[in-house]
């Protein structure tokens, strides 16, 4: 999984196989402006991977990130 000083980068592409995995300290940036500068817009202790897409569809354009994943076996 590709990281950046944020933490896990998270995509739709990325979650539509990790679907029944656990994502924990989950946050929501909201770019400001034309710089590099963000705001944390939502945080979220622990989601799944579908309550992840699901948050994710309801806001287009901000970028999401976790700290950890723990996989589920299938």
């Amino acid at each position: 999984m590709k990281r950046d000083v944020f933490g896990i980068c998270i995509s739709k592409n990325m979650l539509s196989n990790n679907l029944s995995s656990t994502f924990t300290h989950i946050r929501a940036y909201q770019k400001l402006g034309k710089g590099e500068d963000v705001a944390v817009l939502h945080a979220f202790p622990q989601l799944s991977g579908q309550e992840l897409l699901h948050n994710m569809n309801s806001s287009q354009t901000l970028l999401w990130r976790a700290e950890f994943v723990c996989s589920s076996l299938k």
